[in-house]
């Protein structure tokens, strides 16, 4: 269902005239660097040079409500691709995030959730109701490229078969 929600996943940027590149007398559309501009723009993540290597895009996506289509990845900015000035914490990234004017889709707060698989599908199933509608899609994408489809699979599972065992032992005690 498409709805607004109070989560979304990470910075969310549409293409544009900036991300075109000349090849062979065509027009394409970088996605990369559309990718690159949207943290910066967003986030205030500055990529540059070989920092851009970090950068994994992992999945099209098509949103049926507006009959648009999507790309999402992740970038790890503790990767050693990216340089040492650019390694930012969390922290660094909230300071940054929270100073500057923000559009009208742009959130008041940014929420860190350490990228574990375990706390991270926790926080999924607790906060799902919440997420806006593409981000259920992009946060289970993404952690299905960086853990393994198996693996996140998996981690869904043992989270719903402790969750049962909890509310069981609630309900018989």
């Amino acid at each position: 269902m498409a709805t607004p929600g109070k989560f979304t996943c990470g910075a969310v940027e549409s293409a544009s005239v900036k991300d075109f590149i000349d090849k062979d007398g065509k027009k394409y559309v970088d996605l990369i660097q559309t990718a690159a501009r949207g943290l910066e723009e967003e986030l205030r993540v500055e990529l540059k040079g070989s920092d851009i290597e970090a950068l994994c895009l992992t999945t099209v996506y098509l949103k049926f409500d507006t009959h648009e289509w999507g790309c999402c990845g992740y970038v790890d900015l503790s990767d050693e691709r990216v340089a040492p000035e650019r390694r930012l914490t969390f922290e660094q990234l909230r300071s940054r995030f929270t100073t500057g004017p923000k559009d009208k889709f742009e959130h008041e707060e940014v929420v860190a959730v350490d990228f574990k698989l375990p706390r991270m599908v926790e926080f999924v199933r607790e906060n799902y109701i919440d997420f806006a509608s593409s981000a259920k899609l992009v946060v289970v994408k993404v952690l299905q490229s960086f853990f393994g489809v198996a693996a996140v699979e998996r981690a869904f599972r043992v989270y719903m078969e402790d969750s049962d065992d909890v509310l069981q032992g609630q309900i018989t005690t």
